[in-house]
């Protein structure tokens, strides 16, 4: 299946990309070993940032290479300066096989990224290059997913081409929800090409400090969740309204009209959603929390579908919530109640690492939504896909 999507944008002239650039690796360049071998931080008044230790090579030159302190993480993470100051980081699961590679072709001047993952069940690449032809190119490939996404710039308009098949013998039954989708999805893609087109043209900012580059005070514990709970608590709600007024325009139908598609329709139909912002939400969108929601409620039998939102947007919550909960202990490491490190935990485990959950698109679909057994999703969406579900 394919999106594709265009917006208007200016493209910034080279000095744009590299005032930005510079302003960002400035105060890295400006970093200093000591007699051990750890590398000062780039903000000494930052708690959270990791050790980075010198163990070969000349700091910042070509054959340089790092290692980040064993607590980090459970595999081996590495970073490394190559040839014309190139620059990596690297990334091998202590248990699984497979590498994720991340390069950035010069320190001196920007001018291409590169992202490789030959992980285990994820593999793929991401190449952004400084080129209006070639911006941006990525694909992504799971056991039954292919994803290829193209961003280019040619006669001042930003286009996006997203390409999606599935693998083997799952795209039989992965094409109807798709289809379903595919109005919300090219409204997504609308959204994200308009937020690109507009950050290319305004790339040259007013404030091209290194220190506004810097990340600010990381807050306490109790603040982060303070502020993830009123973003969940607030998109909840935002969902709960848009699917009730979806339940007073289906009533409104005779019983046999009362479909999934008729539920879909009604929530299309209504005027663009307020969304807070999704950062407590990781790798989701509040339209993808908006499905999980809409698909647990089509479960019901359709008279009590309705008396069925409050309870389903509850449980949904709850476990965006809970799922916010279990990233921020793997970023931040196991923290007391005060707060202060209770141990050195790493911030990656082999558990947190696991991408065995993308095996299956039903595996899938129990992981993102923390909820059901994955016999129960299969059989579910399987009959939700062939309309066996009403």
């Amino acid at each position: 299946m394919h999106w594709t999507a265009e917006h208007e944008t200016v493209w910034p002239p080279d000095a744009a990309w590299q005032r930005a650039w510079q302003s960002g690796v400035r105060d890295l360049l400006a970093t200093t070993v000591d007699a051990s071998g750890l590398v000062s931080p780039i903000d000494p008044s930052s708690s959270s940032h990791p050790d980075l230790h010198l163990v070969s090579g000349t700091h910042l030159q070509p054959g340089a290479e790092y290692r980040l302190a064993p607590h980090v993480t459970t595999g081996v993470l590495r970073a490394w300066v190559g040839a014309a100051r190139a620059a990596g980081v690297e990334w091998a699961p202590h248990d699984e096989p497979g590498r994720a590679h991340l390069e950035v072709r010069t320190l001196d001047l920007l001018s291409g990224v590169r992202v490789e993952s030959g992980l285990d069940r994820l593999s793929g690449h991401l190449r952004f290059e400084v080129d209006p032809e070639h911006l941006l190119d990525v694909e992504v490939q799971v056991p039954w997913l292919k994803i290829e996404v193209r961003a280019r710039v040619a006669g001042g308009r930003l286009r996006a081409d997203v390409d999606v098949r599935g693998l083997g013998i799952w795209w039989p039954t992965l094409e109807p929800l798709f289809l379903a989708g595919s109005s919300k999805i090219q409204r997504g893609l609308d959204e994200t090409v308009h937020d690109l087109a507009e950050g290319l043209t305004s790339l040259p900012t007013a404030d091209t400090s290194a220190r506004a580059f810097l990340p600010p005070r990381r807050p306490s514990a109790a603040e982060r969740e303070a502020t993830a709970r009123a973003g969940i608590e607030a998109g909840m709600a935002e969902i709960g309204r848009r699917q009730h007024a979806a339940d007073e325009v289906v009533r409104l139908l005779p019983s046999w009209r009362r479909t999934p598609s008729a539920w879909q329709s009604a929530l299309d139909d209504q005027p663009a959603a307020s969304w807070p912002p999704g950062d407590a939400l990781g790798s989701n969108t509040w339209p993808g929390v908006e499905g999980i929601v809409t698909y647990f409620v089509l479960q019901h039998p359709r008279w009590l579908r309705g008396p069925s939102i409050d309870a389903e947007v509850d449980r949904v919550g709850a476990a965006q919530l809970t799922r916010w909960r279990d990233v921020d202990e793997i970023v931040s490491g196991s923290m007391d109640g005060a707060g202060a490190p209770a141990g050195p935990a790493p911030w990656l485990t082999d558990a947190a690492t696991d991408l065995a959950w993308l095996a299956t698109p039903w595996s899938t679909m129990r992981h993102l939504m923390g909820t059901d057994t994955e016999d129960e999703a299969k059989v579910r969406t399987e009959a939700l896909a062939a309309g066996q579900v009403s």
